[in-house]
């Protein structure tokens, strides 16, 4: 920490917080172009989502450089990477960054490690699904992957319970600033869970595949 005034007698958290965020960003790029596009989950990144310098609970002050910072970052991998190796990777960033700072000190924590899930489109809750869905839309369903986590990703990686995502609205919606969904299609949705729910309930019949 030093006054504003006199930043040489103290060492800016900003400035190499600064060189963490562009260095993230480089091997963002080289991922996404490594890996390309996932046809279900598009590409990887590597968000920012809060920076706080000083951290909470420090008073923040015009006039003063703190004596630290705090970033979280929001990793989305895709099938092609491997969570130890990012991790690896993320590490030697900031050897690096510190090989060439002496007065560079960075730690990184994971706070949160969460698996990555499939479905087959044979598996029963699957196929009866998209039967549902057609029933009740007149349309083919379309199959895509969720980039987010839900609670079928837990079940589904811990549990070994086949989950499928489906629900109204489009998932670029979720944390927007007028979030919402169409009512219609949220009765349309009523209904497919329903008979997705009675046909994976029920005995085998000529309407259940």
């Amino acid at each position: 920490m030093a006054h504003g005034a006199m930043p040489l007698t103290g060492i800016n958290p900003n400035t190499r917080l600064a060189r963490i965020i562009l260095a993230f960003e480089e091997y963002e790029k080289q991922e996404k172009i490594r890996c390309g596009a996932d046809p279900y989950l598009g590409l990887p990144s590597i968000t920012f989502t809060v920076i706080q310098s000083p951290p909470t609970g420090s008073p923040a002050q015009l006039n003063v450089m703190p004596a630290e910072a705090i970033a979280y970052v929001d990793i989305r991998t895709t099938p092609g990477q491997k969570h130890e190796i990012v991790k690896e990777k993320l590490q030697s960033i900031l050897d690096d960054l510190a090989d060439n700072d002496p007065d560079f000190k960075a730690e990184l924590e994971f706070i949160e490690d969460r698996p990555v899930v499939s479905i087959s489109k044979d598996e029963p809750i699957a196929a009866i699904s998209a039967k549902a869905y057609k029933d009740v839309t007149g349309k083919d369903p379309i199959w895509n992957g969720v980039p987010g986590a839900t609670d079928g990703t837990f079940l589904s990686a811990w549990k070994n319970i086949p989950c499928i995502v489906n629900g109204p609205g489009p998932r670029h919606i979720p944390h927007q600033v007028d979030e919402y969904v169409e009512i219609d299609e949220a009765y349309e949705c009523t209904k497919i869970y329903a008979l997705t729910a009675s046909r994976f309930l029920a005995p085998k019949s000529t309407d259940n595949p």
